[in-house]
């Protein structure tokens, strides 16, 4: 006979196993992340992001990422990867990928040239990658 715990932590396990990492494990990272921020940044990004948090924006990226016209940021989302080999040795992705999407984010934030909304779309889609190459697999 199957012990009553067992079977339920399974039954648990394939039912919850295939779901991705979605809107509460995105929120989780943004919250977590705008505790450890300095003051100075907290206030940076608070006036990018007119008062939103950074878990309320978390999820901005996959709200946007069926819209045709963001198609080209979908292979943003993630980076495959051979067991074998590291990003720097490995075929990139024309597209792009998720280290690419990263550097691009930081490098949008850091030029003053870029005008606040710009920068505050790259602020979004930087917390949200940062969630998605965190997620569990």
């Amino acid at each position: 006979m199957i012990n009553p715990i067992s079977f339920l932590d399974l039954l648990y396990l394939l039912i919850f196993s295939s779901l991705d990492w979605g809107k509460t494990g995105h929120q989780v990272v943004g919250a977590l992340a705008q505790q450890q921020l300095k003051s100075i940044t907290h206030k940076a990004f608070d006036v990018l992001l007119d008062g939103a948090s950074l878990a309320f924006i978390s999820i901005y990226a996959d709200e946007i990422k069926y819209n045709p016209k963001y198609r080209a940021l979908r292979t943003w989302h993630y980076i495959n990867l051979p067991v074998d080999l590291s990003y720097s040795s490995a075929k990139k992705n024309p597209k792009g990928d998720l280290v690419m999407a990263i550097n691009k984010c930081i490098s949008k934030l850091k030029d003053v040239n870029v005008p606040k909304s710009e920068r505050a779309f790259y602020l979004k889609l930087l917390v949200h990658f940062v969630g998605d190459l965190h997620q569990p697999m």
